[in-house]
C-alpha cells in the first residue's frame, strides 16, 4: 500500500476471521535500530490504547524472525489530501469530515494521546463516507507538557523520509507555530493542525505555501491566515472556531478539540441553508446520491405548482438527509409525513445526547428545531396539519408547529403511538400492554377505545392510524403468529374490528392502498374504504424494504393522502464490544467476529462475557460467550432466531436467556461450557420475559402482561417450575437485580411519574427504600438501563435520568439496608447500545457502533402509485 519513514504498509488477508487487513513492518534499513524500534512499539501500544469509529484500529503486533509487524484496520478509501488535489468540498462537506476528524482526535486526546502529524494524507474517506484518522507513527503520549518535536526537525521520520518535492512541505504546512520553534507541545498543537484541514477543506488550498521548508516555517510563524479566501457561504459559527484554533500564542487557542467538533454540530444544525446543492455523503447508490442533490428542487416545483403536470405522473425517489448532527432512530417510528404531504416532523438526537422534535417543510433545505420538546418520541399529527401530538415525560402532550408552549393530556408511562381524528379525539396508546385509549384534543378524561379480545389471546394494542373519514382508524394487535402481527380496523363509536392483514409490521393506508411488509419487500394492496376488504393482490413498491423495529408492530413508513410516503434507512451496522474503567477510559476493544452485539453480562469470575450476536444485515439474534483473555466467541445457542438478556447462574455453570416464539417469549437456559441441550426453563405465558437477574433459587425477570405493565416476576430454578409475580402493579418496574447476600433487590420504577431506583426486601418484598435522588434512565430511553450491585453488596450502580451517566451509591445490606448519596461517575459515549459491570464493579463492559454513521438518510417517494400500473411490476 505504501512506505514512509515509519515502514512499508501491505494490504493482507486474516483467514480466520475473514477480513482484509494492512500490515506495517519495519524497512531493513531500521530493524535493529533500537530507537526505531522503541517508536514503532509506542506506535502500537498507543494504537491499542484507541477505540473510536473515527480511529483506525490496531488488531494485534507479531514479531515473526525477530522483526515486528503491526496488523492494522484496513481503511479502503480515498485520502482527503487526494480529494483536495481536486478543489475544495462544498461548506457542508467540509463541516461533515471535519466534524468526524474532531471526534477521533477527541478520542484519542482523551486517552493522553498527541498526534501531533494531523493532516489531509492521515485522513482517509471511505466509499461509504466514513471518515477515519490513521497513522499515529509521530503521536507522543501525554498532555500539557508533552515532548512534541526533537529541536532539528529533520529527525522527523516524516521530514527524513520524504524524498518527493512537496511531501517535505506538505507535512510542514501543519506544523503548529511551537512544533515548528521545536518546543513542547500538548494537545493545542493537534487543534491548530485541525484549523489547517478546516481551511483547506474550505478553500481548497493550504493554509501557508512555502518554496522551501524554510520560507514555510516562517510564514507560519509570522503571517495571519487569508481570511477573505473563505468562501461566502461560510457559516460564522466556523469562521469563529477557525480563528481560535489558528490563534499563534497557544495560550490564546481553543484548547479542546471537543468543543471544535461541539462547534460544527451546532453550525450544521444551526445553519442548514448553505450550499443547498451540496450532495450529502450517504451510503445509498450513487444514483441515489445524485437524485438528492436535485431533489429540493424538484419538490419545491411540485409543491409550488397549482396544477399538476405530466411531470407529476412518474414516480420520483429523493433521499433527504438530516444536517450533521441530528441522528433519527432506526428502532422507533419517530418520523411522520403530514397529511397535506407538505412537512415531515421527527424526533432526533443532538450532538449533546438529547431528544427533540424537529420539522423540516418538504419544499425548503431548513431544519427547525420545536422547543419544549426534550424526550420527545413518536409524533403525529393533527388532521389539518398545524398541530402534533406527541409523548414525552411519561405523558401524552399537544403543542403547534409554529410555535407556542406543549400542552399536557394524560398520562402515557410506555407509549406506543398515537393518532389524531376528527372532532378532536385523539387515540393513543399509553403503555406496551392494554388497550387504546381515546381522549379529547383540549383534554379530559381518558376513555377506553378498543377492547383486547382475550379469545385471540392479545396482549397490546398499538400505533393507532386514523383512515380519510376521521372516524375509523387501523391499529395492531399483538402478539401475532410466525414472527407477524395483526393490522386491525375499529372506529370512535365501536371497539372491535375485523383482522386486514397480518405482517411483519403494522399496514398502513395511502391513496387506497393498504402498504405492509411481505417477504423482505413493502407491498401495497387495493383497499376498499366502504367494506373493509382488501382487493387484489399485492405489488411491490420500489425501492422500499423491511425495517425492523424495536416497538413490535410499528408502521413501516409514512405517508400522505397526496401520493406521498417516507421510509428512515435501514441499516444493519456492525457493533464492537469494548471495557472501560471507572473513568470512563476505554481500557481495550475486544477482537471478535463481525456482527451486531447487546446485552454483555459479565461471568461470576469476569473472566467471559455472555452476550447477544447477530451477523450483518440478519435479524437472527442468539447467544454467544466471550473469553475475554483470548478475545474467543463461540456461539452458545442455536435453534432460536430471537435470544434476548443472557445472565449467569451465580456459579456459573448456566446461562438462562429469553427466547421469542408465537406465544411469547419463554426462558431457556444451557450449560455455559456449551455441553448438553438447551432447555425450557420456564413457560411463562405473558407476552415479554427477560431475565435480569439470578440468585441461588430463583430466576428474577422482567415480565410483560396483558392487564398490567411491565412487573417483576420469580421462577424456581428447581422442582415445579411455576412463574409467580414478585411486583405486579398498574406501574412499570423494570431491571430487578438481587444483592449478593439475596436479602434486597433493587429495582427502577416509574410509580412517582418518573423513573427511580429502588431497593425492597427480598423475597418478602418490604422494607422498601427509594435509592436515586434525581431519577434513573427513563422508559423511552432505547440503550441504556444497567442496574448491579458490587459483589461485597457495599454499592450499586446505575444510570441517571439523562440516559447517559453511570451514578453509583455507598449502600449497607444485611438485616438493615441504608443508602448513601448517588455521585456521578462518567457519562457514556451518546452513541452506547448496551452496558455491564464486573462483579467487582471495576470494568464495564460497553457496545459501541463499529462504524460511524453518515448522516441520517429518510426515503421519500413522490407519486409511488404510478410504480403500480406498469406491467414490470415484481408483485405481478
Amino acid at each position: 500500500l505504501g512506505a514512509g519513514g515509519m515502514g512499508e504498509v501491505y494490504r493482507a488477508r486474516d483467514p480466520r476471521l475473514g477480513r482484509d487487513v494492512a500490515i506495517k513492518s519495519l524497512p531493513d534499513a531500521f530493524a535493529n535500530d533500537a530507537e526505531r524500534l522503541a517508536r514503532f512499539e509506542r506506535e502500537a501500544r498507543l494504537l491499542a490504547s484507541l477505540s473510536h469509529p473515527n480511529l483506525a484500529a490496531i488488531h494485534g503486533i507479531e514479531e515473526v524472525d525477530g522483526r515486528r509487524y503491526l496488523v492494522l484496520e484496513f481503511v479502503d478509501g480515498e485520502t482527503l489530501a487526494a480529494r483536495l488535489s481536486r478543489g475544495a468540498l462544498p461548506v457542508d462537506e467540509s463541516i461533515d469530515v471535519c466534524r468526524d476528524i474532531a471526534a477521533g482526535v477527541e478520542a484519542a486526546h482523551e486517552n493522553g494521546v498527541v498526534h501531533r502529524d494531523l493532516k489531509p494524507g492521515n485522513v482517509i474517506i471511505t466509499p461509504s463516507g466514513q471518515v477515519k484518522v490513521l497513522d499515529f507513527g509521530l503521536a507522543t503520549s501525554g498532555s500539557s507538557g508533552a515532548s512534541g518535536s526533537d529541536p532539528n526537525l529533520s529527525h522527523s521520520p516524516t521530514l527524513t523520509h520524504a524524498t518527493r518535492a512537496g511531501v517535505v512541505l506538505g507535512t510542514a504546512a501543519y506544523m503548529s507555530p511551537e512544533q515548528a520553534r521545536g518546543k513542547n507541545v500538548d494537545r493545542r498543537t493537534d487543534v491548530w493542525s485541525f484549523g489547517c484541514v478546516l481551511y483547506e477543506c474550505l478553500t481548497g488550498r493550504p493554509l501557508f505555501q512555502g518554496e522551501t521548508v524554510s520560507d514555510l516555517i516562517a510564514r507560519i510563524l509570522e503571517r495571519e491566515p487569508d481570511w477573505a479566501a473563505l468562501p461566502s457561504n461560510t457559516p460564522s459559527r466556523v469562521r469563529e472556531l477557525l480563528r481560535k484554533c489558528l490563534r499563534k500564542d497557544p495560550k490564546e487557542r481553543l484548547r479542546d478539540i471537543g468543543d471544535a467538533r461541539l462547534e460544527l454540530s451546532q453550525a450544521a444544525v444551526e445553519e442548514p441553508a448553505f450550499a443547498p446543492t451540496a450532495a450529502p455523503r450517504s451510503r445509498r447508490w450513487p444514483w441515489m446520491i445524485a437524485i438528492g442533490v436535485l431533489g429540493v428542487a424538484l419538490l419545491a416545483s411540485l409543491a409550488l405548482r397549482p396544477k399538476p403536470q405530466a411531470l407529476d405522473a412518474r414516480t420520483m425517489h429523493v433521499s433527504i438527509a438530516l444536517p450533521r448532527g441530528l441522528e433519527v432512530s432506526l428502532e422507533v417510528p419517530d418520523v411522520t409525513l403530514s397529511p397535506d404531504g407538505k412537512t415531515v416532523v421527527f424526533a432526533a438526537v443532538d450532538s449533546t445526547g438529547t431528544t427533540r422534535l424537529f420539522v423540516r417543510p418538504l419544499r425548503s433545505a431548513t431544519v427547525r428545531v420545536l422547543p419544549g420538546t426534550e424526550g420527545a418520541v413518536i409524533p403525529f399529527w393533527s388532521p389539518d396539519s398545524r398541530e402534533i401530538g406527541f409523548f414525552a415525560n411519561s405523558n401524552l402532550q399537544r403543542m403547534r408547529v409554529d410555535g407556542g408552549g406543549a400542552q399536557i393530556l394524560a398520562p402515557a408511562p410506555s407509549a406506543r403511538g398515537g393518532a389524531w381524528g376528527a372532532d378532536d379525539i385523539i387515540v393513543y396508546a399509553p403503555s406496551a400492554s392494554g388497550a387504546l385509549m381515546k381522549i379529547s384534543a383540549a383534554g379530559g378524561t381518558p376513555m377506553v377505545a378498543t377492547v383486547l379480545d382475550s379469545t385471540r389471546g392479545e396482549t397490546a394494542h398499538r400505533f393507532p392510524s386514523f383512515l380519510p373519514d376521521g372516524k375509523h382508524f387501523l391499529y395492531v394487535s399483538i402478539p401475532g403468529k410466525d414472527g407477524k402481527v395483526d393490522t386491525r380496523v375499529a372506529s370512535l363509536d365501536d371497539a372491535s374490528g375485523p383482522v386486514l392483514v397480518s405482517s411483519p409490521n403494522m399496514a398502513t393506508y395511502a391513496a387506497g392502498y393498504l402498504l405492509f411488509n411481505q417477504n423482505e419487500s413493502v407491498v401495497a394492496q387495493p383497499f376498499d374504504l366502504g367494506s373493509f376488504q382488501l382487493r387484489g393482490s399485492p405489488k411491490v413498491v420500489g425501492d422500499l424494504y423491511n425495517v425492523s423495529d424495536q416497538y413490535s408492530g410499528s408502521p413501516a413508513l409514512t405517508a400522505s393522502g397526496d401520493g406521498t410516503l417516507i421510509q428512515r434507512e435501514y441499516r444493519a451496522s456492525a457493533m464492537r464490544v469494548v471495557l472501560m474503567d471507572r473513568s470512563g477510559k476505554i481500557i481495550r476493544a475486544l477482537a471478535l467476529p463481525r456482527g451486531r452485539y447487546g446485552e454483555p453480562s459479565f461471568s461470576p469470575d469476569a473472566t467471559r462475557l455472555a452476550i447477544t450476536h447477530a451477523p450483518v444485515g440478519s435479524a437472527a439474534h442468539n447467544v454467544w460467550l466471550v473469553d475475554i483473555a483470548r478475545n474467543l466467541a463461540n456461539r452458545l445457542s442455536f435453534e432460536g432466531t430471537w435470544d434476548i438478556s443472557p445472565m449467569w447462574t451465580t456459579d456459573g455453570e448456566y446461562i438462562v436467556w429469553g427466547r421469542d416464539s408465537d406465544s411469547g417469549r419463554e426462558l431457556f437456559w444451557k450449560r455455559s461450557d456449551g455441553s448438553g441441550e438447551q432447555e425450557m426453563l420456564a413457560d411463562v405465558p405473558n407476552m415479554f420475559n427477560d431475565p435480569t437477574s439470578i440468585t441461588r433459587d430463583y430466576v428474577v425477570f422482567r415480565s410483560l402482561s396483558g392487564t398490567t405493565n411491565e412487573d417483576i416476576y420469580a421462577v424456581p430454578l428447581r422442582g415445579e417450575k411455576t412463574p409467580k409475580p414478585l411486583i405486579r402493579t398498574a406501574y412499570n418496574e423494570l431491571d430487578a437485580v438481587v444483592s449478593p447476600d439475596e436479602r434486597w433487590m433493587a429495582y427502577r420504577s416509574d410509580e412517582s411519574g418518573r423513573h427511580e431506583i429502588y431497593v425492597v426486601g427480598f423475597p418478602n418484598m418490604d422494607r422498601r427504600v427509594r435509592v436515586s435522588l434525581d431519577g434513573a434512565a427513563p422508559v423511552t430511553n432505547t440503550g441504556l438501563a444497567l442496574l448491579s450491585w458490587r459483589r461485597d453488596g457495599r454499592e450499586l450502580v446505575f444510570i441517571g435520568s439523562d440516559g447517559r451517566t453511570l451514578m453509583a451509591v455507598d449502600v449497607q445490606t444485611g438485616e438493615h439496608f441504608s443508602a448513601g448519596t448517588p455521585r456521578p461517575l462518567f457519562r457514556f459515549p451518546r452513541e452506547s447500545e448496551d452496558a455491564s459491570i464486573s462483579p467487582d464493579g471495576q470494568t464495564i463492559a460497553v457496545v459501541l457502533p463499529a462504524e460511524s454513521e453518515t448522516r441520517s438518510i429518510l426515503n421519500l417517494v413522490v407519486n409511488w402509485t404510478s410504480e403500480l400500473q406498469g406491467p414490470n411490476n415484481r408483485g405481478d
